[in-house]
């Protein structure tokens, strides 16, 4: 006689019951689609002197330009007197004075395009910032590195990256934002050759706080304006006359697009407002 020592399986749970399918028009959570009507991210660099600042002035207004440079005063002249109608200006006291007011959303009103002008000088206020309000291990800082190797920069790195985060707010308010900054010849790693000389933005360029690297991540637009230049049979770059903008970029120089904008754009001084058409295009 045998017996059956096998322990009997457990009863299979029951199915469960059918999903609910979604309403109609309402999206699943991997259906969003993309918000078109978001403000563009820009950075316009170059040597002074090429128009960064009057061709910021007719991006798409109302334009309000944070002039950490004090440069509109003398250009202000220059522009065509509609273009002066669609240009607000204001002159940060400081750091902390700047992120105030770029954080309260109700100072904006019908704003569409913000520049801050230029970044380069912005950065130099956040240092100052940093160099006040945050000790150093010895007391009061008096220079960036008083605070041990590389961690003075993060602190002005982690300032610009509260600063990013305030832009995406005013992005998703349908206001472009434009950082304009100085250009810099960097030294560029070549794997199969050479390091050479690549034009840049001159903003901290750190490489575990790059401000100028993550700045670059983030906007959708980074032009650069020259004059007009071409790389003989040799690999020498030749330069011409006309101030030209590059929307791509070359092993020379920084560049990039997120859109159907030329590769390179000739402005018309008279008519500066097109370039922003072809840009945005």
């Amino acid at each position: 006689m045998t017996t059956n020592n096998r322990i009997p399986a457990p009863p299979l749970p029951p199915r469960p019951a059918p999903s609910a399918p979604p309403l109609p028009g309402m999206p699943t959570p991997w259906a969003n689609a993309p918000q078109t009507q978001a403000g563009r991210r820009v950075l316009v660099y170059g040597q002074g002197g090429l128009g960064k600042s009057r061709l910021c002035c007719a991006a798409p207004g109302p334009v309000l330009v944070f002039d950490f440079d004090e440069s509109l005063g003398t250009l202000w002249g220059q522009l065509p007197e509609e273009q002066r109608k669609n240009v607000m200006t204001y002159i940060p006291e400081s750091w902390q004075d700047f992120m105030d007011k770029f954080s309260n959303m109700d100072l904006f009103g019908n704003v569409k395009t913000i520049v801050i002008d230029t970044a380069t000088v912005a950065e130099r206020a956040s240092e100052a910032w940093v160099l006040q309000n945050v000790r150093a291990p010895s007391g009061k800082a008096t220079s960036i590195e008083d605070y041990g190797y590389g961690k003075g920069y993060r602190f002005i790195y982690e300032q610009w990256i509260k600063l990013l985060s305030i832009a995406d707010v005013h992005r998703r308010a349908n206001r472009n934002v434009v950082f304009v900054a100085h250009a810099v010849n960097a030294k560029t790693a070549n794997a199969s050759g050479e390091d050479f000389l690549r034009v840049e933005p001159g903003l901290q360029g750190t490489d575990k706080f790059s401000i100028r690297n993550r700045l670059y991540e983030w906007v959708d637009y980074c032009v650069y304006i020259d004059r007009d230049k071409a790389v003989s049979e040799d690999g020498k770059v030749q330069g011409g006359d006309s101030r030209t903008l590059y929307t791509s970029g070359a092993p020379w120089y920084m560049a990039k697009q997120r859109g159907n904008a030329p590769e390179v754009i000739y402005p018309d001084v008279n008519n500066l407002e097109d370039v922003w058409t072809q840009l945005f295009a």
